[in-house]
């Protein structure tokens, strides 16, 4: 059985900021090299892609430069390396993963990088589509209809009403006391299809949990929070509000959500089978910064015209 302080074979991608000279980005990658060996690690394959453009923005940068090493290190000495990634400011992105036993390293070809771009490239093309298709038709305008004319009204007749009959100040107390009684209306009951739901799916998951407990293998299990992303949902439904100029924020939009990033997400899962810490755990998977759903539409929506409008909940209650 391995133990933690025999070597390790490990992978390492870092994606640095291509907005330097080659010369520091150069040293950049050998610091980090000397951080591995310093650490009694052996680098054994490296491979250098260069600048590439990014799928999406990261710290506003759009360009970054690749390169992945892959060595053996004693699993207790991981943890200096990874808590150093975590502090440079330097890297945009770093993905550390155990490989799996006869796990042989290749380097990337222009002709992968091509297969890659062009599937990015046909994506990008799909959303142009379905953005055009969503963009209403311009209605032809109506033709106004000719005026009719109107036959001039007839003299009518005034019929003078008989007032009724004035009633005692009791009885008139007491009609309007039954009309009263008789205009009282029951409250409607709520639909409870939707709490059923609602609680349904809790009950379910509480009860694959629960299963999970108690079979007696090992387990992690992962509770999700918002995760972001290229075409995640939750940033693709603010993206369709806000085209159509409004965002909707149901209730205060004072409570506090902690989004986190499909690629941490990636790393926690791929650290979770590697390292024992993770075992029979249950993880809430948060971001690390905690902000509110009113404050996180706003930074996504910064620089449009889209409005903002707060649903009251008491309302759909």
């Amino acid at each position: 059985m391995t133990t933690d302080t025999e070597a390790r074979a490990y992978e390492l991608m870092l994606v640095l900021n291509a907005d330097q000279s080659d010369d520091t980005i150069q040293k950049h990658i050998d610091s980090i090299k000397k951080l591995i060996t310093d650490q009694g690690g052996e680098i054994f394959f490296e491979d250098v892609w260069g600048r590439r453009d990014l799928a999406y923005k990261i710290k506003k940068e759009e360009i970054g430069y690749y390169i992945v090493m892959n060595f053996t290190i004693n699993g207790e000495k991981l943890k200096e390396i990874d808590d150093h990634m975590r502090i440079d400011l330097k890297l945009l992105r770093y993905l550390l993963i155990k490989t799996p036993e006869g796990y042989e390293p290749t380097p990337i070809t222009e002709a992968d990088l091509e297969w890659t771009k062009r599937i990015r490239k046909d994506d990008e093309e799909k959303e142009e589509e379905s953005v055009v298709e969503e963009k209403p038709k311009k209605e032809e305008p109506k033709p106004e209809p000719e005026p009719e004319e109107k036959p001039e009204p007839e003299e009518e007749e005034v019929v003078e009403e008989e007032k009724p009959e004035e009633k005692p100040e009791e009885e008139a107390v007491e009609e309007e006391a039954e009309k009263e009684v008789d205009e009282e209306v029951e409250p409607e009951e709520k639909p409870e299809e939707e709490d059923d739901h609602l609680l349904e799916l809790f009950g379910a998951k509480k009860s694959a949990e629960k299963q999970i407990l108690d079979c007696g293998l090992n387990f992690t299990i992962f509770r999700p929070s918002y995760i972001i992303g290229k075409d995640d949902l939750f940033s693709k439904n603010l993206k369709k509000q806000m085209k159509s100029g409004e965002i909707m924020i149901p209730g205060s939009g004072t409570y506090s959500i902690q989004p986190i990033h499909v690629l941490d997400v990636v790393k926690v899962i791929f650290e979770s089978v590697s390292q024992l810490e993770f075992n029979n755990k249950i993880i809430d998977l948060v971001g690390p910064d905690s902000v509110t759903y009113e404050k996180y539409v706003k930074l996504f929506s910064k620089g449009t015209t889209t409005k903002i409008r707060k649903i009251n909940l008491i309302n759909f209650c």
